[in-house]
């Protein structure tokens, strides 16, 4: 049975997990759509139970560090495996991209959509993940500052923890709009006049990187291994896609 698990309440799993067939995951926020039809075919196919942990890179990353026990790490900032790597904390050469995340704009409710920079410009509240911990974030900050002005909007933003959080402030129409994933428009079957793909320069690649954790256990690494190898295959690679990624 799959189960999405808010961040923070990892510590209860570690009592539950009594086998190799049992893993948990740590998954940046943008990528549950697509991660969650991943989950659900993979154990169709393997018997192995997947537990999922989603939140901002950065927090889990701080999780890893703290001794989570996660054995496999889906990041949308390549920077914190490249930490992970030189602390010697994956397994080597795990390092791989698993997709480039797509930028999206969407329009609260009751609000209509304008072009791109009117809409920024004209918005009151701007919803945006926390550039210090999400690549989302740091991406609508290149917005921003590549085309509509930062200094200009700078007051208007609206700080949410990570990518799923922000969605979550303009879908509700608490703020006029927000910077989101594309697979969240997708995966929510948003109309086009309710959103825009942000133009890829406009901000700097989101690069997403997964690497396979060291948890000196080889039934554990060799589980998480399975669902690496099925991320990278065709049948990942084809869900990935269908959700507005693009492949590496």
């Amino acid at each position: 049975m799959f189960r999405s698990l808010s961040f923070g309440i990892f510590l209860i799993l570690v009592c539950r997990l009594t086998h190799a067939e049992s893993i948990i995951v740590a998954v940046a926020s943008n990528f549950s759509p697509p991660f969650q039809k991943i989950v659900a075919e993979f154990q169709k196919l393997n018997g192995v139970e997947v537990k999922v942990v989603y939140g901002s890179s950065a927090k889990l990353y701080a999780q890893i560090i703290n001794g989570a026990p996660f054995v496999l790490f889906l990041s949308a900032d390549p920077r914190l495996n490249e930490s992970l790597e030189r602390q010697k904390r994956i397994v080597p050469n795990s390092r791989v991209v698993y997709a480039h995340g797509r930028l999206a704009i969407l329009v609260g409710s009751g609000c209509q959509l304008e072009p791109l920079m009117k809409a920024i410009n004209s918005a009151k509240k701007i919803a945006i993940a926390n550039p210090l911990a999400a690549p989302y974030g740091r991406a609508g900050i290149d917005v921003l500052k590549t085309g509509a002005g930062y200094e200009e909007n700078k007051n208007k933003l609206v700080y949410a923890e990570n990518v799923a959080q922000s969605f979550h402030f303009a879908y509700s129409g608490n703020v006029d709009i927000g910077f989101v994933a594309y697979s969240q428009i997708i995966s929510r079957e948003i109309e086009e006049s309710k959103f825009f793909l942000v133009p890829e320069n406009l901000y700097k690649p989101i690069v997403q990187e997964m690497v396979l954790l060291e948890r000196g256990n080889t039934e554990y690494l060799q589980s998480a291994l399975k669902l690496y190898r099925f991320i990278k295959s065709t049948e990942g690679k084809n869900i990935i896609r269908r959700y507005g990624y693009q492949l590496p």
